[in-house]
């Protein structure tokens, strides 16, 4: 579709600021529909199942582990995933001037 099919060109500014403001109210109330639908599609599949609503969400938040990508020389089992905050080991050897790269397993 394009914006001639609407005739968006002959509208006014207020025009077309209505019709956004419209589209987004619609929108949004689209979206609250389709979850619910989904919402009510996961419930009956998690209800003919032999598993718990609380079942599945454990496992949709159960942090995934991270695999290593940096190790300490030092002390094999320290280890870091490149997330998040970077540990004191990380600090330490970039501090003594030695580069992050050298430290990827």
């Amino acid at each position: 579709m394009n914006t001639a099919d609407l005739n968006l060109e002959k509208k006014s500014l207020n025009e077309l600021l209505k019709i956004k403001e419209e589209l987004e109210n619609f929108i949004i109330e689209k979206k609250g529909n389709e979850k619910q639908e989904l919402i009510e599609m996961i419930w009956d599949l998690v209800t003919e199942s032999d598993f718990s609503m609380k079942d599945i969400t454990d496992e949709l938040n159960k942090k995934k582990k991270m695999k290593a990508k940096y190790q300490n020389p030092d002390n094999k089992k320290e280890t870091w995933a490149g997330q998040g905050r970077k540990p004191k080991w990380i600090k330490k050897k970039e501090t003594s001037g030695i580069a992050l790269d050298s430290l990827i397993i």
